[in-house]
C-alpha cells in the first residue's frame, strides 16, 4: 500500500496521472483499419455474375474472385494499403460475429 501512495504522490504532482505508459505494445491495426476490413464484406465482388437480360450473365472482372474467402479479403485489404494477413482477418471477423467491438 505504501508503494502505491508514494507512486500516486509522485505522479500527482507532475499532473500526469492519465499519461502513464501502458503495459504491452500498441495495436498493429487501428480501429479505422479494422473498420475498413469489415467494410470489405459489403462491397460487390469483382467476379460477381450480373444478370443483364433473362438468361444472359456477365461479370465486370473475369479474373477476379466471385466468392469471399479469408485470402481474398486479405488481398483486398493489402491492395488498400493495410498490411494484414489471413489469420488477422479471421480474428477480426470472429470478433465481429461475436458482437465485440474490439
Amino acid at each position: 500500500m505504501r508503494k502505491r501512495l508514494h507512486r500516486f504522490d509522485a505522479w500527482a504532482w507532475t499532473g500526469s496521472l492519465g499519461e502513464r505508459p501502458r503495459a504491452g505494445r500498441e495495436p498493429r491495426l487501428t480501429e479505422e483499419k479494422r473498420s475498413r476490413i469489415i467494410a470489405l464484406l459489403s462491397k460487390d465482388l469483382p467476379g460477381k455474375l450480373i444478370t443483364e437480360q433473362p438468361g444472359t450473365l456477365r461479370t465486370d472482372d473475369e479474373v477476379g474472385a466471385a466468392y469471399r474467402s479469408l485470402d481474398t479479403l486479405a488481398e483486398a485489404a493489402q491492395e488498400m494499403g493495410i498490411e494484414v494477413g489471413r489469420g488477422r482477418v479471421r480474428r477480426i471477423l470472429l470478433r465481429v460475429s461475436k458482437g465485440s467491438s474490439t
